[in-house]
Protein backbone atom coordinates (compact mmCIF):
# COMPACT_ATOMS: atom_id res chain seq x y z
CA UNK A 1 0.00 0.00 0.00
CA UNK A 2 1.25 3.50 -0.88
CA UNK A 3 1.63 5.64 2.26
CA UNK A 4 3.07 9.13 2.63
CA UNK A 5 3.41 11.32 5.74
CA UNK A 6 3.45 15.09 5.41
CA UNK A 7 6.16 16.63 7.63
CA UNK A 8 6.68 20.11 6.27
CA UNK A 9 5.39 22.55 3.71
CA UNK A 10 6.64 21.68 0.26
CA UNK A 11 8.44 18.48 1.22
CA UNK A 12 7.53 14.86 1.97
CA UNK A 13 10.28 12.58 3.28
CA UNK A 14 8.49 9.69 5.01
CA UNK A 15 8.03 6.96 2.42
CA UNK A 16 6.59 3.47 2.64
CA UNK A 17 6.71 2.07 -0.87
CA UNK A 18 7.10 -1.72 -0.53
CA UNK A 19 6.19 -2.65 -4.09
CA UNK A 20 8.94 -0.55 -5.66
CA UNK A 21 11.72 -0.30 -3.06
CA UNK A 22 13.85 -2.66 -5.10
CA UNK A 23 13.02 -0.71 -8.26
CA UNK A 24 13.91 2.78 -7.17
CA UNK A 25 15.10 4.59 -4.04
CA UNK A 26 13.67 8.05 -3.85
CA UNK A 27 14.89 10.34 -1.07
CA UNK A 28 13.29 13.68 -1.83
CA UNK A 29 9.72 14.68 -2.71
CA UNK A 30 8.75 18.20 -3.62
CA UNK A 31 5.19 19.48 -3.82
CA UNK A 32 5.12 22.17 -6.49
CA UNK A 33 1.47 23.10 -6.76
CA UNK A 34 -1.58 22.46 -4.62
CA UNK A 35 -2.94 18.94 -5.13
CA UNK A 36 -0.20 18.14 -7.66
CA UNK A 37 3.13 16.64 -6.59
CA UNK A 38 6.11 16.18 -8.86
CA UNK A 39 8.42 13.42 -7.65
CA UNK A 40 12.13 14.00 -8.25
CA UNK A 41 15.21 12.04 -7.32
CA UNK A 42 18.23 13.93 -5.95
CA UNK A 43 19.89 13.66 -9.36
CA UNK A 44 16.72 14.84 -11.13
CA UNK A 45 16.83 11.81 -13.41
CA UNK A 46 13.08 11.36 -13.38
CA UNK A 47 10.00 13.52 -13.35
CA UNK A 48 6.75 11.74 -12.59
CA UNK A 49 3.42 13.38 -11.99
CA UNK A 50 1.28 12.08 -9.15
CA UNK A 51 -2.03 13.58 -8.15
CA UNK A 52 -2.94 13.96 -4.50
CA UNK A 53 -6.00 15.05 -2.60
CA UNK A 54 -6.22 16.31 0.95
CA UNK A 55 -8.26 15.40 4.03
CA UNK A 56 -8.46 17.08 7.43
CA UNK A 57 -6.80 14.40 9.56
CA UNK A 58 -3.34 13.38 10.74
CA UNK A 59 -1.01 14.60 13.45
CA UNK A 60 1.72 15.21 10.88
CA UNK A 61 -0.46 17.33 8.60
CA UNK A 62 0.55 20.89 7.73
CA UNK A 63 -0.72 23.79 9.79
CA UNK A 64 -3.97 24.10 7.88
CA UNK A 65 -4.87 20.55 8.90
CA UNK A 66 -4.48 18.83 5.55
CA UNK A 67 -2.81 15.49 4.96
CA UNK A 68 -1.76 14.38 1.49
CA UNK A 69 -3.14 11.07 0.26
CA UNK A 70 -3.29 9.43 -3.17
CA UNK A 71 -6.68 9.80 -4.86
CA UNK A 72 -6.28 6.91 -7.29
CA UNK A 73 -7.15 3.34 -6.26
CA UNK A 74 -4.02 1.55 -5.05
CA UNK A 75 -3.75 -0.73 -8.07
CA UNK A 76 -4.02 2.12 -10.56
CA UNK A 77 -1.62 4.29 -8.57
CA UNK A 78 0.92 1.49 -8.41
CA UNK A 79 0.93 0.89 -12.14
CA UNK A 80 0.85 4.59 -13.03
CA UNK A 81 3.86 5.39 -10.88
CA UNK A 82 5.97 2.40 -11.91
CA UNK A 83 5.31 2.89 -15.61
CA UNK A 84 5.74 6.62 -15.22
CA UNK A 85 9.15 6.18 -13.61
CA UNK A 86 10.25 3.94 -16.49
CA UNK A 87 8.96 6.37 -19.12
CA UNK A 88 10.59 9.36 -17.44
CA UNK A 89 14.00 7.73 -16.99
CA UNK A 90 14.13 6.45 -20.57
CA UNK A 91 12.51 9.56 -22.00
CA UNK A 92 15.16 11.84 -20.57
CA UNK A 93 17.89 9.79 -22.27
CA UNK A 94 16.24 10.44 -25.62
CA UNK A 95 16.10 14.23 -25.36
CA UNK A 96 18.29 16.39 -27.60
CA UNK A 97 21.88 16.42 -26.44
CA UNK A 98 21.47 13.35 -24.24
CA UNK A 99 23.17 10.01 -24.68
CA UNK A 100 20.62 7.89 -26.48
CA UNK A 101 18.69 7.71 -29.70
CA UNK A 102 15.11 7.63 -28.48
CA UNK A 103 12.70 10.35 -29.59
CA UNK A 104 11.79 13.19 -27.25
CA UNK A 105 8.46 12.61 -25.54
CA UNK A 106 5.91 15.39 -25.56
CA UNK A 107 4.34 13.84 -22.46
CA UNK A 108 7.50 13.78 -20.31
CA UNK A 109 7.32 15.60 -17.98
CA UNK A 110 3.60 15.03 -18.02
CA UNK A 111 1.15 17.74 -19.03
CA UNK A 112 0.68 18.94 -15.47
CA UNK A 113 -1.82 21.68 -16.23
CA UNK A 114 -4.07 19.38 -18.25
CA UNK A 115 -3.99 16.66 -15.61
CA UNK A 116 -4.54 19.09 -12.76
CA UNK A 117 -7.60 20.48 -14.52
CA UNK A 118 -8.89 16.98 -15.28
CA UNK A 119 -8.60 15.87 -11.67
CA UNK A 120 -10.22 19.05 -10.39
CA UNK A 121 -13.24 18.43 -12.63
CA UNK A 122 -13.65 14.68 -12.27
CA UNK A 123 -11.56 11.98 -10.60
CA UNK A 124 -12.05 9.37 -13.31
CA UNK A 125 -11.46 11.87 -16.09
CA UNK A 126 -8.13 12.59 -14.45
CA UNK A 127 -7.40 8.86 -14.18
CA UNK A 128 -8.17 8.37 -17.88
CA UNK A 129 -5.91 11.23 -18.93
CA UNK A 130 -3.11 10.03 -16.67
CA UNK A 131 -3.22 6.50 -18.11
CA UNK A 132 -3.58 7.89 -21.63
CA UNK A 133 -0.40 9.92 -21.12
CA UNK A 134 1.42 6.82 -19.90
CA UNK A 135 0.25 4.75 -22.86
CA UNK A 136 1.22 7.54 -25.25
CA UNK A 137 4.71 7.58 -23.75
CA UNK A 138 4.96 3.79 -23.91
CA UNK A 139 4.01 3.78 -27.58
CA UNK A 140 6.53 6.51 -28.41
CA UNK A 141 9.35 4.72 -26.61
CA UNK A 142 8.75 1.09 -27.45
CA UNK A 143 7.24 1.30 -30.94
CA UNK A 144 7.99 4.81 -32.23
CA UNK A 145 4.22 4.98 -32.57
CA UNK A 146 2.74 7.22 -35.26
CA UNK A 147 -0.86 7.86 -36.21
CA UNK A 148 -1.82 9.17 -39.65
CA UNK A 149 -5.22 10.68 -40.40
CA UNK A 150 -6.20 11.77 -36.90
CA UNK A 151 -8.00 14.73 -38.46
CA UNK A 152 -10.58 12.25 -39.77
CA UNK A 153 -11.79 11.61 -36.21
CA UNK A 154 -14.52 14.20 -35.49
CA UNK A 155 -13.98 16.60 -32.61
CA UNK A 156 -17.60 16.11 -31.62
CA UNK A 157 -20.45 13.86 -32.63
CA UNK A 158 -20.64 10.09 -33.15
CA UNK A 159 -18.62 7.88 -35.48
CA UNK A 160 -17.87 4.16 -35.71
CA UNK A 161 -14.20 3.13 -35.93
CA UNK A 162 -13.64 -0.33 -37.41
CA UNK A 163 -10.17 -1.84 -37.10
CA UNK A 164 -8.05 -4.93 -37.75
CA UNK A 165 -7.50 -6.97 -34.55
CA UNK A 166 -3.94 -8.01 -33.74
CA UNK A 167 -2.92 -10.88 -31.47
CA UNK A 168 -2.88 -8.20 -28.76
CA UNK A 169 -4.61 -4.96 -29.83
CA UNK A 170 -1.98 -2.75 -28.24
CA UNK A 171 -2.23 -0.38 -31.21
CA UNK A 172 -5.85 0.25 -30.32
CA UNK A 173 -4.80 1.24 -26.79
CA UNK A 174 -2.38 3.77 -28.28
CA UNK A 175 -5.15 5.04 -30.54
CA UNK A 176 -7.51 5.49 -27.57
CA UNK A 177 -4.79 7.40 -25.73
CA UNK A 178 -4.35 9.75 -28.68
CA UNK A 179 -8.09 10.35 -28.93
CA UNK A 180 -8.16 11.34 -25.25
CA UNK A 181 -5.08 13.56 -25.51
CA UNK A 182 -5.60 15.15 -28.93
CA UNK A 183 -9.38 15.25 -29.17
CA UNK A 184 -10.24 15.61 -25.51
CA UNK A 185 -12.89 12.89 -25.70
CA UNK A 186 -13.24 9.20 -24.96
CA UNK A 187 -13.97 6.43 -27.42
CA UNK A 188 -16.28 3.67 -26.28
CA UNK A 189 -15.07 0.18 -27.23
CA UNK A 190 -16.58 -3.24 -27.80
CA UNK A 191 -14.70 -6.14 -26.20
CA UNK A 192 -15.25 -9.88 -25.93
CA UNK A 193 -17.26 -10.99 -22.92
CA UNK A 194 -14.38 -13.04 -21.47
CA UNK A 195 -12.52 -9.81 -20.57
CA UNK A 196 -15.30 -8.95 -18.14
CA UNK A 197 -14.61 -12.18 -16.28
CA UNK A 198 -10.95 -11.39 -15.58
CA UNK A 199 -10.53 -10.45 -11.90
CA UNK A 200 -9.65 -6.79 -11.40
CA UNK A 201 -10.58 -5.70 -14.93
CA UNK A 202 -14.11 -4.51 -14.23
CA UNK A 203 -13.11 -1.08 -12.89
CA UNK A 204 -10.63 -0.46 -15.70
CA UNK A 205 -13.21 -1.43 -18.34
CA UNK A 206 -15.79 0.88 -16.79
CA UNK A 207 -13.38 3.83 -16.64
CA UNK A 208 -12.58 3.44 -20.34
CA UNK A 209 -16.21 2.85 -21.38
CA UNK A 210 -15.75 -0.71 -22.64
CA UNK A 211 -18.94 -2.65 -23.39
CA UNK A 212 -19.41 -6.32 -24.25
CA UNK A 213 -21.18 -5.64 -27.50
CA UNK A 214 -24.98 -6.06 -27.66
CA UNK A 215 -26.31 -3.97 -30.54
CA UNK A 216 -28.57 -2.07 -28.15
CA UNK A 217 -25.59 -0.80 -26.13
CA UNK A 218 -23.69 0.13 -29.28
CA UNK A 219 -26.67 2.07 -30.60
CA UNK A 220 -27.07 3.81 -27.23
CA UNK A 221 -23.43 4.89 -27.18
CA UNK A 222 -23.58 6.33 -30.71
CA UNK A 223 -26.91 8.08 -30.18
CA UNK A 224 -25.42 9.71 -27.10
CA UNK A 225 -22.83 11.29 -29.37
CA UNK A 226 -19.84 9.07 -28.53
CA UNK A 227 -17.17 7.50 -30.69
CA UNK A 228 -17.33 3.70 -30.79
CA UNK A 229 -14.54 1.31 -31.75
CA UNK A 230 -15.15 -2.27 -32.85
CA UNK A 231 -13.22 -5.05 -34.55
CA UNK A 232 -15.59 -7.37 -36.46
CA UNK A 233 -12.90 -10.07 -36.51
CA UNK A 234 -12.65 -10.04 -32.73
CA UNK A 235 -10.98 -12.93 -30.91
CA UNK A 236 -11.12 -15.15 -33.98
CA UNK A 237 -9.04 -12.67 -35.96
CA UNK A 238 -6.68 -12.16 -33.01
CA UNK A 239 -6.00 -15.89 -32.75
CA UNK A 240 -6.07 -17.16 -36.32
CA UNK A 241 -4.75 -14.32 -38.45
CA UNK A 242 -0.99 -14.25 -39.01
CA UNK A 243 1.73 -12.35 -40.85
CA UNK A 244 -0.43 -12.48 -44.01
CA UNK A 245 -2.96 -10.19 -42.28
CA UNK A 246 -6.07 -12.08 -43.37
CA UNK A 247 -9.41 -10.71 -42.16
CA UNK A 248 -11.70 -13.12 -40.30
CA UNK A 249 -15.00 -11.28 -40.44
CA UNK A 250 -17.09 -14.07 -41.91
CA UNK A 251 -20.61 -12.77 -42.53
CA UNK A 252 -20.68 -10.43 -39.57
CA UNK A 253 -22.76 -7.38 -40.31
CA UNK A 254 -24.08 -6.30 -36.90
CA UNK A 255 -21.66 -3.38 -36.77
CA UNK A 256 -22.96 -2.19 -40.15
CA UNK A 257 -26.56 -2.38 -38.96
CA UNK A 258 -25.62 -0.30 -35.91
CA UNK A 259 -24.09 2.37 -38.18
CA UNK A 260 -27.21 2.38 -40.36
CA UNK A 261 -29.57 2.60 -37.39
CA UNK A 262 -27.61 5.56 -35.98
CA UNK A 263 -26.84 7.12 -39.37
CA UNK A 264 -23.16 7.60 -38.52
CA UNK A 265 -20.00 7.41 -40.65
CA UNK A 266 -17.61 4.46 -40.41
CA UNK A 267 -13.87 5.11 -40.23
CA UNK A 268 -11.61 2.16 -41.19
CA UNK A 269 -8.33 1.72 -39.30
CA UNK A 270 -5.23 -0.45 -39.64
CA UNK A 271 -1.83 -0.51 -37.92
CA UNK A 272 1.27 -1.40 -39.89
CA UNK A 273 3.47 -4.20 -38.44
CA UNK A 274 0.92 -5.08 -35.78
CA UNK A 275 1.48 -8.83 -36.27
CA UNK A 276 5.22 -8.35 -35.97
CA UNK A 277 4.81 -6.89 -32.49
CA UNK A 278 2.92 -9.91 -31.16
CA UNK A 279 2.17 -13.25 -32.79
CA UNK A 280 -0.11 -16.10 -31.84
CA UNK A 281 0.10 -19.89 -32.06
CA UNK A 282 -3.62 -19.93 -32.82
CA UNK A 283 -2.99 -21.31 -36.30
CA UNK A 284 -2.05 -24.67 -34.73
CA UNK A 285 -4.84 -27.21 -35.04
CA UNK A 286 -5.13 -27.92 -31.30
CA UNK A 287 -5.78 -24.32 -30.31
CA UNK A 288 -8.22 -23.78 -33.14
CA UNK A 289 -10.15 -26.89 -32.10
CA UNK A 290 -10.28 -25.70 -28.48
CA UNK A 291 -11.69 -22.36 -29.56
CA UNK A 292 -14.23 -23.74 -32.02
CA UNK A 293 -15.37 -26.44 -29.58
CA UNK A 294 -15.29 -24.63 -26.22
CA UNK A 295 -14.77 -20.95 -27.16
CA UNK A 296 -11.53 -20.92 -25.16
CA UNK A 297 -9.10 -18.26 -26.46
CA UNK A 298 -6.03 -19.90 -24.93
CA UNK A 299 -3.54 -19.89 -27.82
CA UNK A 300 -0.08 -18.85 -26.55
CA UNK A 301 1.19 -15.45 -27.67
CA UNK A 302 4.82 -14.42 -28.05
CA UNK A 303 6.48 -11.16 -28.97
CA UNK A 304 6.57 -7.73 -27.43
CA UNK A 305 9.17 -6.79 -30.04
CA UNK A 306 9.89 -3.03 -30.34
CA UNK A 307 8.85 -2.87 -33.99
CA UNK A 308 7.64 0.25 -35.76
CA UNK A 309 3.89 0.87 -35.43
CA UNK A 310 2.03 3.24 -37.73
CA UNK A 311 -1.74 3.52 -37.49
CA UNK A 312 -3.58 4.64 -40.63
CA UNK A 313 -7.14 5.97 -40.61
CA UNK A 314 -8.99 5.68 -43.90
CA UNK A 315 -11.53 8.06 -45.38
CA UNK A 316 -14.86 7.99 -43.52
CA UNK A 317 -17.60 5.98 -45.19
CA UNK A 318 -20.70 8.19 -44.90
CA UNK A 319 -24.19 6.99 -44.09
CA UNK A 320 -26.03 5.89 -47.22
CA UNK A 321 -29.76 5.11 -46.90
CA UNK A 322 -29.70 3.19 -50.17
CA UNK A 323 -27.56 0.24 -49.02
CA UNK A 324 -28.30 -2.52 -46.52
CA UNK A 325 -26.17 -3.90 -43.71
CA UNK A 326 -24.62 -6.68 -45.78
CA UNK A 327 -23.54 -4.27 -48.52
CA UNK A 328 -22.16 -1.78 -46.01
CA UNK A 329 -20.24 -4.52 -44.17
CA UNK A 330 -18.66 -5.60 -47.46
CA UNK A 331 -17.74 -2.02 -48.29
CA UNK A 332 -16.08 -1.51 -44.89
CA UNK A 333 -14.18 -4.79 -45.20
CA UNK A 334 -12.86 -3.68 -48.57
CA UNK A 335 -11.78 -0.36 -47.03
CA UNK A 336 -9.80 -2.09 -44.25
CA UNK A 337 -8.31 -4.53 -46.76
CA UNK A 338 -7.30 -1.57 -48.92
CA UNK A 339 -5.39 -0.06 -45.98
CA UNK A 340 -3.62 -3.40 -45.46
CA UNK A 341 -2.71 -3.66 -49.15
CA UNK A 342 -1.44 -0.09 -49.24
CA UNK A 343 0.59 0.04 -46.04
CA UNK A 344 1.64 -3.52 -45.14
CA UNK A 345 4.23 -5.68 -46.87
CA UNK A 346 2.98 -9.28 -47.04
CA UNK A 347 4.15 -11.47 -45.45
CA UNK A 348 5.16 -9.39 -42.48
CA UNK A 349 8.74 -9.62 -41.24
CA UNK A 350 9.82 -8.99 -37.66
CA UNK A 351 13.36 -8.05 -38.76
CA UNK A 352 12.10 -5.61 -41.37
CA UNK A 353 9.67 -4.08 -38.88
CA UNK A 354 12.52 -3.62 -36.38
CA UNK A 355 14.69 -1.94 -39.01
CA UNK A 356 11.88 0.49 -39.77
CA UNK A 357 12.59 2.09 -36.38
CA UNK A 358 15.71 3.54 -38.02
CA UNK A 359 14.37 4.81 -41.34
CA UNK A 360 11.16 6.52 -42.41
CA UNK A 361 10.25 4.86 -45.69
CA UNK A 362 7.23 2.61 -45.62
CA UNK A 363 5.27 0.72 -48.20
CA UNK A 364 3.21 3.50 -49.77
CA UNK A 365 6.32 5.71 -50.11
CA UNK A 366 8.17 2.88 -51.80
CA UNK A 367 5.34 2.50 -54.30
CA UNK A 368 5.59 6.19 -55.16
CA UNK A 369 9.32 5.82 -55.78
Amino acid sequence: MLTFRYVGYGRINALKWPFSRSFLRVTQYIIQVTHVATIRSPLHCLDVLVIWSSSATGSDAPQDGRQWKPVLPNGITRHCVLLGVFISCVGRMGRPGAAGGLPELSGVPFRKNQLKEAYSNNLWDGARKTLATLWDGHGAIWHGYEIHGMEKIPNRGPALIVYYHGAIPIDYYYFLANVIIQKGRTCHSVADHFLFKIPGFKLLLEVFSVIHGPQEECVRALRNGHLLGISPGGVREAMFSDETYCLFWGKRKGFAQVAIDCQVPIIPMFTQNLREGFRSFGTLRLFRWLYERFRLPIAPIYGGFPVKFRTFLGDPIPYDPNINAAELAERVQQAVQSLIDKHQQIPGSILRALLERFYTKHKDHQHQN
